[in-house]
């Protein structure tokens, strides 16, 4: 048969749950109402008989709760102190960043996908990913699941030839994953040799949108994700003005594109896919392709500073420039030099105009460029305006040798 336990309670912590003291007879009157036996008393202590049925009560805690319940919970007054842990969490918060720039490239019809960590090895047998660099699974479950991947790329081609096979081929996805890389000099210190890092994937291909009466069909384009990955720094705060940016050369899986760097580390390339790595996929339509280092985003994000300031109360002031250049300069370089030479007055500097011509003379080509000025203190004179653009003029011909003609 079933035997009774023993419990031991103490007056002391029931009246501090209570949070005043209530007599004894009170106390030993209620558990005699809930056949629970008294068999020991001493002035700080019951011992008490537990009737077998009741098997919610196994501790003093349930036996006070009783007490509580046939008492009243009315009756416990309320605490004049408030008790609370502080915690802190490390600055940015890396998951609301991440839903941040999810919801903005969701919102612009990108679909968030997620590929496996595990990847084939023959993806890595090329100059960009080195094989040695490769962290191979020792008990593979298959070949194409023999190794961890590298680079998001080839998740996002295969999702890519799997939707293209089933006649979904206007697609933009987006994918946020770990990367991993056997690198012994720069390992991490929890496992040195091998390197994890977080990354954001973009590709887009085929038609921006279906064709309509009012729209006709217009096919993606290098320049159409590049706008995306600018518009991800501008919404975290990033500006234009801390990266430099320089042409990709040639790879065996870009065939064009550019880097974004700063300082002297690489945050992103966007790219045009490579045929022949497109063949492989049996991908026919061009794949653009843009790989963010996330680790190094949320970095800079440790040091960004959001700054307000009131509406201007001046207006700006536009000018264009009509520049001849070689065909290896590059938009960035105009850019960094107009800033660099006047960093006050200078609010925007955009192109709008690319013209090549033999005309223009051999391997060079004519940038059209607009300037915008401002004064946030007070209207800009003819006197400053032209001064200020006197001052471009010479820096970009000392620069980059560039010849100025009429816009």
């Amino acid at each position: 048969s079933v035997q009774p336990f023993d419990v031991t309670l103490n007056y002391e912590h029931v009246n501090r749950l209570i949070g005043k003291e209530i007599d004894k007879p009170i106390i030993r009157r209620i558990l005699d109402g809930l056949e629970i036996k008294v068999v020991g008393m001493t002035a700080d202590e019951l011992q008490l008989k537990v009737p077998p049925y009741r098997v919610d009560v196994q501790r003093e805690a349930d036996v006070i709760e009783d007490i509580l319940r046939i008492y009243g919970y009315n009756q416990v007054e309320i605490g004049t102190e408030v008790h609370s842990t502080l915690s802190y969490s490390s600055k940015p918060d890396p998951r609301k960043v991440q839903n941040t720039i999810s919801d903005l490239l969701s919102n612009n019809g990108f679909y968030e996908m997620m590929s496996n960590s595990l990847t084939d090895v023959a993806y890595y047998r090329g100059e960009t990913f080195g094989e040695a660099q490769t962290i191979r699974i020792l008990n593979p479950l298959t070949q194409e699941l023999g190794c961890l991947r590298q680079t998001l790329l080839f998740g996002g081609l295969e999702a890519i030839a799997y939707n293209i096979n089933r006649k979904n081929s206007n697609l933009r996805l987006y994918e946020f994953g770990n990367c991993y890389m056997l690198e012994p000099e720069n390992g991490s210190q929890a496992l040195p040799g091998y390197t994890e890092l977080k990354h954001l994937s973009l590709f887009v291909t085929g038609e921006k949108a279906r064709p309509n009466w009012t729209t006709p069909a217009e096919a993606t384009s290098f320049f159409f994700l590049k706008s995306y990955v600018e518009q991800i720094f501008r919404r975290l705060g990033l500006s234009d003005r801390m990266f430099r940016t320089e042409a990709a050369g040639q790879t065996d899986i870009l065939s064009e594109g550019i880097q974004y760097f700063f300082k002297k580390q690489p945050i992103a390339v966007i790219g045009i896919v490579h045929g022949s790595l497109l063949q492989r996929f049996d991908i026919k339509a061009p794949v653009y392709w843009a790989d963010i280092q996330w680790t190094l985003v949320l970095q800079l994000l440790k040091s960004a500073k959001t700054v307000c300031q009131e509406l201007p109360k001046y207006p700006e002031v536009r000018r264009d420039l009509a520049l001849i250049v070689n065909q290896e300069v590059q938009f960035d370089e105009i850019r960094r030099i107009a800033r660099q030479t006047e960093n006050r007055l200078l609010q925007d500097v955009n192109l709008f105009d690319v013209f090549a011509d033999k005309k223009l003379g051999e391997n060079k080509k004519s940038y059209a460029v607009s300037f915008v000025l401002r004064d946030d203190e007070k209207t800009l004179t003819d006197s400053q305006i032209d001064h200020v653009m006197q001052k471009l003029m010479t820096a970009f011909e000392q620069g980059v040798g560039a010849q100025i003609r009429q816009a």
